[in-house]
């Protein structure tokens, strides 16, 4: 089961009808606060009626990772063919993945070392 999660400027009676018109779910999230006898559409009711918040908010870990792979390796796409840029986001989320691994790796190596003690020769002097 798939399911699409967008946000309110795409709650819309037609957009809801061709996203379920192709086997997905949408999962958008009502604009205002109307009664669902006040509502038109059926997928804008049944919305307002099934809209789980939960679901909803894990989208916000997917815009915060899109957010990072392009603040850090370019927003723009340099291919011009379908296939090409589907390989160059792929690549692109692997170097952000590389590169969130070695600093955890590095953190944890910080963390983990043993302190260091002073000799019985290295007194501090007051």
């Amino acid at each position: 089961m798939q399911i699409m999660v967008l946000d309110k400027g795409y709650n819309a009676e037609p957009i809801h009808k061709m996203i379920r018109d192709e086997n997905v779910i949408s999962m958008i999230p009502v604009r205002g606060d109307n009664l669902i006898s006040d509502m038109h559409g059926k997928y804008r009711k049944s919305m307002k009626r099934e809209f789980d918040e939960t679901l909803y908010h894990e989208r916000n870990k997917t815009e915060t990772i899109f957010s990072v792979v392009k603040r850090r390796f370019d927003s723009e796409i340099k291919s011009y063919d379908d296939t090409m840029k589907t390989k160059e986001l792929s690549y692109r989320v692997l170097a952000c993945n590389c590169h969130r691994m070695c600093v955890i790796s590095l953190v944890w190596l910080m963390i983990s070392r043993k302190p260091k003690f002073y000799s019985e020769e290295t007194k501090f002097v007051n």
